[in-house]
């Protein structure tokens, strides 16, 4: 297959999506996030007899831990990260927080936390939040989260501030904000439901006229003209790009076939079995011992070369099965779809998540492939 050495490859479009498992649990996350953080708000109305500012970051913490009952070691982990973060942050903040008192030598404020510890404190658990979901999310979709909480936050602390009276009592007026600013702050869970997904389409025809040579560039083709129709026949955008998907793999095969081909026609299979045979006689009537075993040495290193093309014949053959089996498939899918806008037809479509398994699974068995006999190499020199 293709790598990023090769001085061809196909086209990439982004775009952001919403993932559909994710937007399934939202609601309920929002809801538990709300509800941690009122509980939490509330609490904070008994303090105990030593209370640290810190301890203002817990309706987030307690907010990420309900938020994520299943996962709810990350989200232990994400209440840890702001309640520390939010204490690192009181170095800036003399007399206001902990170590700013510890440092001026007074008594910690336990009247609330310093804004430079809220900010921090929100942007660390923001940053934190995809962890919960993915193990390694993009630095992007950390940037946007943490900014996400803590605009929301913001925005849920203006709004409980406009609407609460200071005349009410302090259990209820910690409920409503509670419930205020956990409802909008949890807005900033719809982030964790967006997808950034690439998608690989076939090149313009002037590459693949640049790339494939007339052999292998008619099924290119046919693919490019077929991933053209797709806007215009399919109105669905998800098939779309699973459609140019099948269409940017009858390149790769093609570009596959082309490598195969010229490979195993510089091995030339006529000149090999001559030069075999002359070998094979002048090392039967040899009279020199060292002579005969290097000739016949040589024999076996051609006989090497010889296996190794009927492999590179076996792999283009293979690669030009499962060229013409997403050309046909994509040509049917594409036929379907324009019938389908006047008449009921079979779900053609609805095969799409196989046809295009069958791709990568090839796909994934040459790269294992690969790096199985690299790894060969490497032991045996």
């Amino acid at each position: 297959m293709p790598t990023l050495a090769d001085p061809y490859t196909t086209r990439h479009t982004g775009r952001f999506s919403l993932d559909a498992r994710s937007m399934k649990h939202l609601w309920r996350r929002q809801l538990r996030w709300t509800a941690g953080f009122t509980i939490a708000s509330a609490t904070l109305t008994i303090p105990p007899p030593l209370m640290l500012p810190e301890v203002g970051m817990l309706p987030i913490g307690l907010a990420c831990i309900v938020a994520f009952p299943v996962t709810w070691k990350r989200g232990l982990g994400l209440a840890f990260a702001g309640f520390t973060a939010a204490l690192v942050a009181g170095i800036w903040s003399p007399g206001l927080s902990t170590i700013g008192a510890l440092l001026a030598g007074v008594r910690p404020n336990a009247s609330g936390l310093s804004a430079a510890q809220v900010v921090v404190g929100m942007l660390a658990t923001g940053a934190l939040l995809p962890s919960v979901e993915r193990p390694s999310p993009h630095l992007l979709h950390r940037v946007e989260a943490a900014l996400g909480l803590l605009t929301c936050a913001g925005i849920g602390a203006f709004v409980a501030e406009s609407i609460v009276s200071t005349a009410w009592l302090p259990m209820a007026r910690a409920g409503v904000t509670g419930v205020v600013m956990g409802g909008v702050s949890s807005l900033s869970l719809g982030i964790l439901a967006i997808r950034h997904r690439v998608i690989s389409r076939v090149p313009d025809r002037e590459t693949i006229a640049a790339a494939l040579d007339a052999r292998h560039r008619g099924p290119a083709l046919l693919a490019w003209q077929l991933d053209a129709r797709l806007q215009h026949i399919s109105p669905d955008r998800n098939t779309r790009d699973g459609l140019r998907e099948v269409a940017a793999w009858v390149f790769r095969l093609q570009w596959t076939q082309q490598n195969l081909a010229r490979e195993e026609d510089r091995m030339g299979s006529l000149v090999l079995e001559a030069r075999i045979l002359d070998l094979t006689e002048r090392a039967a009537s040899e009279q020199d011992a060292f002579t005969r075993d290097r000739l016949r040495a040589s024999v076996q290193h051609l006989q090497r070369i010889q296996e190794h093309r009927k492999g590179l014949a076996f792999e283009r053959g293979r690669a030009a099965a499962l060229a013409e089996f997403a050309t046909a498939f994509l040509e049917e899918a594409c036929s379907g779809l324009t019938l389908a806008g006047v008449q009921a037809v079979g779900p053609t479509a609805a095969r799409l998540p196989e046809v295009l398994e069958r791709l990568r699974a090839y796909s994934d068995h040459r790269d294992a492939a690969r790096r199985t006999q690299r790894e060969l190499v490497q032991l045996v020199g």
